[in-house]
């Protein structure tokens, strides 16, 4: 059982706040043309008559709008269509999960009279939600003609039946029969209204299938016929996510990394629907003489938007493709750091691909606030667990920074420019900084030969170290099998625990999902462990975002201590994800610096180490760019058993600091 009123009620909500491929790929499944006023028009008809039914029926709409109140809604969203389409806006504190489905699920009891309740868990909710739209459809009605009750047999196969309560009338209705479909339809009108339920019946037990697939058009039948009608008493809940539907509807952009909804906000975010969920409750009974219908409709919109999830999603993909047989590690949040402080300087074509790839809108003056709120978060925040974030810029004491770049890359990046003499001990002391920011664990980010005609290199570099909140016991550590793949297996130092975890199972994935949090710490580790040994490459494809809902169970864990130091090239990754003006001659850095000039690579040097105590990471990324000239060339008890291939992320809930997979021993 399905109410398309509500779903379309819903994706016409969408549309009003969406922009681009996502507003015309929702508008052709709507069927709307042109501008949006004739729907508006429409569902505005739609209320206004519902609103006007007789008291006898109750037949109510209800929207409402939660949205996170740590962005600004813009004025649209306030405006008067909403209120021509009864929708009501509440601004609400998403960090407060309990408090969030406390309002829904009483905003929900008070419009279904009380019949659905506890509709939404606070598990389901994070602060990563920016936005949820509710839309609740309450239906109540009396048959205009009263049945009696009796028992009968309903028949579920032509051997097998199941005896139940029908309701039986011998009157005058509308019915008719359709000989190319094989089946009866019958029109049962409610009392006052001209709201009717038309119900279809095939002739042929196994015959509703054919009959579903070619229902569409019918219409109601015209002439009175006497119908000796027998109605089994039903209910139906039928709940299901609809997100698959409707891309079968081709409906896709929007539960992408590339949706734009930003007609919801003041600031672009990386807004996407992650759930579209439809639940109907539907009962029909007898009561006293009437009988009465009551239908209770549910749907939920669920957005998230955070800084680097869609950068991060499409530098991984590319990464874990071009190393399946390697030890990773990366940090895609490093990166795309680099290349932000580089979009704040470059302009044409250069600064179009940078803001595509990195998915930023186009006011940089959004994009530094938005990073100025990143770094600020970060201070301070951590306690026993160490956290790092440290941006430098160093520039050929020959040239200068435009000043402009250099204000709002201190202000919003807290990055530092220092002028540099790029002589021989140029690449040492961009090295003494980089190992003092990585606690040495990474001592070599670049070479004399890398500084060759350099005018300035952007660097970032990030350090974590943090104790488990739940340590290994080291005398529980032994040898134990890991299989690299299945026909090689080697020995390896394994850790033990059993304890309980936020974990969980995935059937779509086929793996399983583990969260051992820090001590004292907002940051976590995440291992995805898939069922089979060779699957994790087809996992790898799949994760997308690496975020998915666990819940807390007692789970028998081992997993091996391991360290994986990794060096990257970026200027192939780069160039994959559309990033490529930069590298060439017709690169545009003059908001960076003055005269021309290209970027000549750059390169990510990451280290991970796990064990028995913690996890202790970092990870580097560097960007030259040099002078260009003409003859210069371009550069139950869950068991959760890690003795196979599996990926990992260290994060926090709303960024990925580093993640990678872990292979070879």
């Amino acid at each position: 059982m399905v109410s398309p009123l509500a779903v379309e009620l819903t994706l016409g909500f969408l549309l009003l706040a969406s922009f681009g491929p996502t507003a015309e790929e929702v508008k052709s499944a709507l069927r709307v043309s042109g501008n949006t006023n004739e729907m508006i028009a429409k569902y505005v008809q739609i209320m206004t008559n519902l609103a006007g039914f007789d008291q006898s029926m109750t037949f109510n709409v209800a929207n409402r709008i939660y949205a996170n109140d740590r962005l600004e809604l813009s004025g649209d969203s306030k405006n008067e269509t909403l209120k021509m389409l009864r929708t009501e806006v509440e601004e609400i504190d998403m960090q407060e999960s309990a408090n969030v489905a406390s309002a829904i699920n009483k905003w929900v009891k008070d419009h279904t009279s009380g019949m659905v309740k506890d509709i939404v868990s606070p598990k389901r909710l994070n602060r990563d939600n920016s936005l949820m739209a509710v839309n609740g459809i309450y239906f109540k009605a009396l048959w205009n003609h009263p049945f009696e009750t009796k028992k009968g047999k309903f028949r579920l196969t032509a051997k097998k039946s199941k005896p139940i309560q029908m309701l039986k009338i011998d009157g005058l209705f509308k019915a008719g029969y359709f000989p190319t479909l094989n089946a009866k339809v019958i029109e049962l009108p409610y009392y006052k209204s001209n709201l009717s339920m038309l119900i279809f019946l095939p002739d042929s037990i196994d015959g509703l299938s054919v009959l579903e697939e070619n229902i569409a058009g019918l219409t109601a039948p015209q002439s009175y016929k006497k119908v000796s009608l027998e109605l089994p008493k039903f209910k139906i809940q039928f709940a299901k996510d609809l997100v698959e539907t409707l891309k079968q509807l081709s409906i896709k952009v929007l539960f992408t990394n590339l949706s734009d909804l930003r007609g919801f906000f003041t600031e672009k975010i990386n807004a996407r629907v992650n759930q579209f969920t439809h639940k109907i409750y539907m009962e029909v009974t007898e009561s006293g003489e009437d009988t009465k219908v009551e239908m209770k409709y549910l749907v939920f919109v669920f957005l998230a938007a955070s800084v680097s999830a869609s950068f991060t999603d499409d530098y991984y993909q590319i990464l874990a493709k071009e190393a399946p047989d390697e030890n990773l590690i990366s940090s895609p949040l490093s990166v795309e750091i680099v290349m932000a402080m580089l979009y704040m300087g470059a302009k044409g074509n250069t600064a179009k691909e940078l803001q595509t790839a990195l998915k930023l809108p186009e006011d940089r003056n959004e994009v530094a606030n938005k990073y100025r709120e990143f770094f600020t978060n970060l201070e301070g925040r951590e306690k026993d667990a160490i956290l790092e974030l440290a941006n430098r810029i160093y520039v050929n004491d020959q040239w200068k920074l435009v000043p402009a770049y250099n204000k709002i890359v201190a202000d919003s990046f807290k990055a530092e420019a220092v002028p540099i003499n790029m002589d021989k001990n140029a690449a040492a002391n961009i090295n003494s900084w980089v190992s003092g920011h990585t606690r040495n664990k990474i001592t070599e980010i670049v070479s004399p030969d890398a500084l060759d005609r350099a005018i300035t290199i952007l660097i970032n570099a990030i350090y974590f170290k943090g104790q488990w909140k739940y340590k290994f016991e080291k005398a529980r550590t032994h040898k134990q099998i890991f299989y690299t793949a299945k026909d090689k297996k080697v020995e390896v130092d394994m850790m033990n625990m059993e304890s309980n975890f936020m974990a969980n199972t995935f059937p779509d994935l086929d793996a399983k999902v583990i969260e051992l949090p820090y001590r004292n710490s907002s940051l976590y580790m995440q291992i995805f462990l898939p069922n089979k040994i060779d699957g994790l490459s087809k996992l790898e494809s799949q994760i997308g975002g690496f975020n998915r809902k666990l819940y807390k169970q007692p789970v028998i864990l081992k997993i091996p201590k391991f360290k994986i130091e990794s060096t990257k090239s970026l200027g192939s990754l780069l160039k994959q994800l559309g990033i490529k003006t930069m590298f060439g001659m017709g690169a545009d850095l003059s908001g960076l610096i003055s005269g021309r000039a290209q970027v000549s690579g750059g390169i990510q040097k990451a280290f991970v180490e796990v064990n028995e105590e913690g996890a202790e990471a970092a990870a580097v990324t560097a960007v030259v760019a040099v002078h260009i000239c003409a003859n210069c060339a371009t550069p139950s008890r869950m068991s959760f058993i890690a003795n196979h291939p599996f990926a990992y992320v260290i994060r926090d809930s709303e960024t990925i600091f580093f993640q990678g997979h872990y292979v070879q021993p």
